[in-house]
């Protein structure tokens, strides 16, 4: 068995390989794919102040590479900072302000949601598909996982070639370069055993075309961090307090549905450093324990203010001080309110994701 260091991985035998991504891909034909509701989700969130480090991609992605230079670009952030909403939000931005005169083509992939996009082999067939079908490449994509992952850096190869060739083969649409965008690198697991990072140097080339970027978000004690790091230019991505500060002080000047948040905001002040410091927890934390009237979510006429404070009074520190990730709170919040019958579920869910 390989541990996280090493460059082999635990793989099944091919048969199993061959009938788990043509399981993969015949769920994708039938269903939309859940990278592209992310994005359009995330496109409706707030930056936070994370649109701060939109400069810090666009310097890079200026920068002259030659293949053995042209390294992933790996932006450095804990879980719940706000990663898909810095990615989206700056893939929002760079279409918008790229300069040039041909767009790039932009492929995000989101690890993070697990099931089939933590698994690798999954995540280079979808890749490659969107770059085949985009360039018009002829050549048709494998089904085999081992490979796909061992021709993973030549298909991209092909891919550089045929950017530079589009104009003289008459492509439709002609792309300046591709940027790859793996949310939540580390989130990758090992395909004998789903509770291990799967080694990022097993599957990931470790230099790319020069016409290809990659961008990869990781946590800071990841093993995927620790093998990137050396070789790569690092963005650390951290919460800025002050939009933090400013988030919840313009949450409290609203009209609350609650008469007195100050049990809640003791709460709130005795949790870890930690959670008090993602900007997807605090929101979500202030948006449902101490609710305002929202125009089309929820009205202040459809809810008895009463109902309410009765319904928030036992909250506990202790019900939250086990609490590390924003899925946690999502979990407990289900939980609680699924009991309390303040609302219809299809509401509340509306309430908590917006």
């Amino acid at each position: 068995m390989d541990d996280a260091y090493s460059h082999q991985a635990s793989t099944p035998s091919d048969r199993h390989h061959k009938s788990k991504l043509e399981t993969m891909r015949n769920e994708n034909m039938n269903f939309v794919d859940s990278n592209d509701v992310i994005v359009e989700y995330y496109k409706n969130q707030q930056a936070s102040g994370l649109d701060r480090y939109f400069l810090e991609i666009e310097q890079w992605l200026e920068e002259d590479k030659t293949l053995h230079t042209n390294t992933p670009l790996v932006l450095e952030a804990d879980d719940g900072i706000g990663k898909k909403t810095l990615l989206v939000k700056w893939m929002e931005y760079h279409a918008r302000n790229k300069k040039g005169r041909y767009p790039d083509f932009i492929i995000p992939h989101f690890a993070t949601q697990s099931g089939k996009n933590s698994n690798y082999y999954y995540a280079i067939y979808r890749i490659l598909i969107k770059l085949r079908e985009a360039l018009n490449i002829k050549q048709k994509v494998e089904l085999l996982e081992e490979k796909l992952r061992r021709y993973f850096q030549y298909w991209l190869e092909i891919c550089s070639r045929q950017l530079d060739q589009q104009i003289i083969n008459g492509a439709q649409i002609i792309y300046d370069k591709v940027i790859l965008v793996f949310e939540g690198i580390d989130n990758f697991r090992e395909l004998l055993d789903m509770h291990r990072e799967a080694n990022v140097n097993f599957w990931l080339p470790k230099y790319f075309p020069t016409n290809i970027k990659v961008i990869v978000t990781a946590e800071r004690q990841s093993a995927s961090m620790r093998l990137l790091k050396p070789d790569c230019q690092v963005i650390p991505i951290v919460s800025d307090k002050t939009v933090m500060k400013q988030t919840v002080n313009h949450h409290l000047g609203k009209h609350l549905l609650i008469q007195n948040p100050q049990n809640l905001l003791d709460i709130f002040i005795q949790l870890s450093y930690k959670v008090r410091n993602q900007p997807v927890f605090v929101r979500s934390y202030f948006s449902v324990f101490i609710p305002y009237p929202s125009e089309g979510v929820v009205e202040e006429n459809e809810i008895d203010q009463r109902i309410v404070e009765q319904i928030l009074q036992p909250l506990k520190l202790e019900y939250f001080i086990s609490m590390k990730v924003i899925e946690d709170l999502f979990a407990f919040q289900l939980d609680y309110f699924s009991k309390a019958n303040i609302m219809e579920v299809a509401k509340f869910r509306k309430v908590l994701l917006d």
